[in-house]
């Protein structure tokens, strides 16, 4: 099989697989898309057709701003792009199967993203079950062979934090329905992410042509499998998006098989070395719709929420920790009360306004931050990204400074507490310690705390304001969102991030919700 070797402008070597595209190179997806023509395909409507012409370079900004509803701090367009990318299943060091190849994957510093594509997949039937691939008759691999399969795509998934299975033995009696394609897609998904390096995303990206019922039906039954099969892996600490894309010519390839088998001699995958220079799949990309599927099994929210709750003549509190900012300097008893925000941070807090305007269309929005330079920023930032995209009706009034979100928060006792516990150097370990006891030397009892915080937040409602957006810092979001229940302990990938946020929707008659925001969703809102 060829294979092809890119070299990333920093110099490094990428691992060998089928088709590198990268970005920076002349002709990379040119040269990683014919590699593709050693595939096999069945129809002109193989799903790695579309997949490959969706992913052209020129598709790449609109693919950007897609992923941006959900994954605001991946560069579609800078990442690196693998058509083909292998994953073995390794059991005590030793590799027992073949590998999953995964249709796509892109990878930057921060994510690993794994696409399997479908398009008219959605009519060949159920998908093979776990319990199905483990009973039927051998031809390569027997069934206990095939159970130690299983349990390495197990163990990467579990090494990297991503399930809340306790073991093979629950994946067995458990599992049995989750289709075994996507036990090993999400096991290369999540294979050497986690412990503070990339974070893992599966993506399902599936086409339809949107004039076809039954085809939209199928694809419908298949979300709702992949939805069940996220429930019984109990996935977690990973984003797992099904991403909807319209075909609008779908038809049109489909009449052209006995036009396109004489032009490639019916060698079908032959289509890949012209595909670079000649497009052939059209796509709806206004029509392209993003879900997250396990937000909601975390106890999480997105603007949606919010919207809704205003819809009912409710209000809404975000208290969220601020923009990305450099690295604190140790043993400082100030936090880096002076460090301003990143040019990202800067953009990402700018576009959070922006997208509060576009996406929810609030009346009027109060910010208030802490005393630090970084969440005045931040504040600042969202206000004029709200304003900027609702010039027609100022919904931004001043941001305001609230201590309460800062040195003053509900949460803190001693300050040379607080400081001999970030030198033990188990931070947030002990912080999990206060979240479970609700004590920890250095902070004030947690229930009571919450309660004060919460009443605070409250107070803040007082001009009439349907949204109130605190700017705060990552352990007042940590703690409240304990205190509250919502989530009992963290994990470094699971630790507030920036832009991350606790959220307090309140109907009108005094009904609270609680939920977790997690990197500020900006998923479709229906209209």
């Amino acid at each position: 099989m060829l294979q092809i070797w890119w070299r990333m402008k920093n110099g490094k070597t990428n691992e060998c697989c089928r088709g590198i595209y990268s970005c920076g190179y002349e002709n990379g997806y040119g040269a990683a898309v014919s590699t593709l023509a050693q595939t096999t395909v069945h129809t002109y409507r193989t799903s790695s057709i579309p997949l490959a012409d969706f992913w052209r370079p020129e598709n790449l900004p609109a693919i950007g701003r897609i992923f941006g509803r959900c994954l605001p701090e991946l560069d579609v367009t800078a990442a690196e792009k693998v058509f083909e990318f292998p994953t073995k299943p390794v059991c005590d060091g030793k590799v027992v199967g073949d590998p999953s190849m995964t249709d796509l994957m892109l990878r930057d510093d921060r994510h690993q993203v794994a696409i399997e594509g479908k398009y008219t997949e959605y009519a060949w039937g159920p998908c093979e079950t776990l319990d199905d691939w483990l009973c039927k008759k051998p031809v390569r691999y027997g069934g206990a062979h095939r159970r130690r399969i299983a349990a390495a795509w197990l163990d990467m998934i579990k090494r990297s934090g991503c399930t809340g299975l306790d073991s093979c033995a629950e994946l067995f009696e458990s599992c049995g329905e989750v289709g075994y394609q996507f036990l090993h897609r999400t096991a290369s998904a999540c294979n050497g992410t986690g412990a503070g390096g990339r974070r893992a995303v599966l993506v399902y990206q599936l086409f339809f042509d949107r004039d076809d019922r039954a085809q939209i039906a199928n694809r419908d039954a298949f979300k709702a499998a992949l939805r069940r099969w996220a429930g019984l892996l109990k996935l977690t600490n990973m984003r797992f998006l099904i991403l909807e894309v319209p075909v609008t010519n779908g038809r049109s390839i489909e009449a052209r098989t006995g036009e396109l088998d004489a032009l490639f001699g019916r060698r079908r995958a032959e289509i890949f070395k012209v595909l670079p220079g000649e497009g052939f799949y059209s796509f709806d990309f206004d029509g392209i719709v993003v879900e997250d599927v396990c937000r909601r099994q975390r106890g999480e929210m997105d603007l949606s929420d919010v919207k809704k709750a205003l819809a009912a003549g409710g209000r809404a509190t975000i208290l969220m920790r601020h923009a990305e900012r450099p690295p604190l300097a140790d043993n400082d008893p100030t936090f880096g009360a002076s460090l301003s925000l990143t040019p990202r941070g800067w953009a990402s807090a700018r576009q959070f306004g922006e997208t509060l305007a576009n996406a929810v269309r609030p009346k009027s929005v109060a910010f208030y931050a802490s005393g630090t330079f970084r969440t005045l920023q931040t504040a600042c930032g969202m206000a004029m990204g709200l304003d900027a995209a609702k010039a027609e009706n100022q919904a931004a009034k001043k941001v305001r400074l609230a201590e309460f979100l800062g040195s003053d928060s509900p949460f803190f006792g001693s300050l040379e507490d607080r400081m001999a516990l970030i030198a033990e150097g188990r931070y947030h370990e002990r912080l999990n310690e206060y979240f479970r006891t609700r004590k920890l030397r250095g902070y004030r009892p947690l229930g009571e705390a919450t309660g004060e915080m919460e009443e605070q937040l409250g107070s803040l409602h007082r001009s009439g304001d349907n949204i109130v957006v605190a700017v705060t810092h990552d352990v007042n979001v940590a703690a409240f969102l304990a205190g509250r229940g919502v989530v009992s302990s963290f994990t470094d990938e699971t630790w507030p991030d920036y832009l991350d946020a606790a959220v307090i929707l309140e109907d009108r008659f005094g009904k609270r919700e609680y939920g977790f925001v997690r990197g500020v969703e900006k998923l479709r809102v229906e209209s």
